[in-house]
């Protein structure tokens, strides 16, 4: 399946989420679900358009573009190997990720500017796919901007957000935007840009680091696989994977993901006799496991699940457990 019906396909998952009418919108576009999955419809270019302008007018929220962007990373794509295999310093990884993004769409390009104190990614709009495709092209973009942003983020192992972001559109309500960049939101420029300190462009990649990481997606890929069926639980699984980034969010941030608020998404737990809790432990236990039966570390495995120090992990594990991870029989 290519990236572009993938792209499609987790669009149309989050309008479901978002309780859209996932079938008069596949048919006003000519979509056929199943044929996609199977990889046997070929997307134009006027369907995807269309698909962002259904989208945008049921739910009302300019920020799905956003959205969208939150729920890629390289962990999920696989390719967090190929990227620090290829790159010596952050700068290169960063520009292997630009790279790859730019083969995705025909909608923009990202390119990086290099200046004394900060650098620019700028989103570069193709004319003539904002002339013909204006709704699509600025989601897309934005999409790209989450997506990038977060890869950043995983790639320099901190939540680095950039100083400023400019947008050429009016935005009408902030809080997404804030709650994904807190930086200084401006709007209605001539341009698309995230703009950064340039401290950990020259940092060395440390390939263990990221071998954790390859070994984190692959495990998180199985845990999803088993979760065969659709519940609240999965679907909480499936963001916590995603936003992963030195550690977990919180039941705050992934409800909002989740378009629900924090005691709904309790509350559907609750009905599946688990909280959001147990999920973390869950997740944090199993990984932790899997972890030291490959001989990982453990000072490395509590860094790579968010914890501050050696003692809070081995707390935790402790309590998961009933054992130290040091005394853990593998």
């Amino acid at each position: 399946m290519d990236f572009r019906t993938r792209h499609i396909l987790k669009l149309l998952e989050l309008l479901e989420q978002k309780g859209c009418d996932i079938n008069t919108i596949c048919a006003n576009c000519r979509l056929d679900i199943d044929a996609l999955i199977e990889g046997k419809q070929e997307l134009e270019a006027s369907q995807v358009s269309q698909l962002w302008e259904e989208a945008i007018e049921q739910t009302k929220e300019q920020t799905l573009g956003l959205q969208l962007g939150e729920r890629y990373s390289f962990m999920a794509l696989g390719l967090v190997e190929n990227v620090v295999q290829n790159s010596k310093t952050i700068e290169d990884a960063l520009q292997h990720t630009i790279t790859f993004s730019n083969l995705l769409t025909d909608l923009l390009t990202i390119e990086l500017e290099k200046k004394e104190e900060y650098f620019v990614l700028k989103f570069i709009p193709n004319p003539e796919c904002l002339l013909q495709y204006r709704t699509a092209t600025i989601q897309t973009i934005q999409t790209s901007m989450a997506f990038t942003l977060k890869e950043y983020q995983l790639l320099t192992f901190e939540k680095a957000q950039p100083k400023w972001a400019t947008f050429t559109i009016k935005i009408n309500n902030h809080f997404d935007y804030q709650r994904l960049f807190k930086c200084e939101i401006i709007e209605n420029t001539t341009s698309f840009l995230l703009v950064f300190d340039n401290q950990y462009l020259n940092k060395k990649i440390v390939d263990s680091d990221y071998k954790l990481l390859n070994m984190l997606a692959k495990r998180a890929d199985q845990l999803l696989n088993e979760q065969v069926s659709y519940s609240m639980k999965r679907e909480l699984l499936e963001v916590l994977i995603q936003q992963f980034n030195n550690g977990f969010i919180s039941v705050e941030d992934a409800s909002r993901l989740l378009h629900m608020s924090s005691r709904t998404l309790q509350r559907k737990l609750y009905r599946e006799q688990t909280n959001f809790n147990a999920v973390l432990d869950e997740i944090k236990k199993d990984l932790a496991i899997y972890y030291l039966r490959r001989n990982v570390r453990v000072k490395d495995i509590g860094n790579i699940l968010g914890y501050k120090n050696l003692s809070s992990f081995s707390r935790s594990f402790k309590k998961w457990a009933g054992v130290s991870p040091i005394n853990y029989k593998i």
